[in-house]
């Protein structure tokens, strides 16, 4: 994480924070669907997508929003088989929750509670209960 304009770094108001709070946690370069330079992604990229059967004369903007909201239907999909068999828990010990950002560190709380496990959401809806 940067340094904030007065050269130091932001700390947590609570352990809570601290582990559920975007901007506390170690950012690494993102995963990037659709990059140039894969070829053979992006073929299968466009494949998925024309497989969404998008109508013609929709305009960018809701081709887009269409075609975000069947990734984020996918990815919940994908997340709630991984739960379904264990995968986290075979990897670490234990049930990890996904949690649900668009860049900038927007929480998307619905998909999250969709694709995660009540149980392993606790402390998550905890802290953003009380700091939404």
């Amino acid at each position: 994480m940067g340094k904030s304009k007065n050269g130091k770094r932001p700390t947590a108001s609570s352990s809570l924070e601290a582990k559920w709070n975007y901007s506390f946690w170690l950012h690494v370069d993102p995963i990037v669907i659709g990059d140039c330079q894969d070829t053979e992604g992006n073929a299968l990229r466009q494949k998925w997508i024309q497989s969404l059967e998008i109508p013609s004369g929709v305009d960018n903007f809701q081709r887009d929003d269409l075609i975000f909201n069947a990734f984020i239907h996918l990815v919940v999909s994908v997340v709630k088989e991984s739960h379904h068999n264990r995968v986290t828990e075979k990897r670490f010990g234990r049930p990890i929750p996904f949690i649900f950002f668009i860049i900038g560190g927007y929480s998307l709380v619905e998909e999250t509670i969709e694709a995660n496990k009540p149980d392993i959401l606790d402390d998550y809806m905890v802290y953003w209960n009380t700091a939404h």
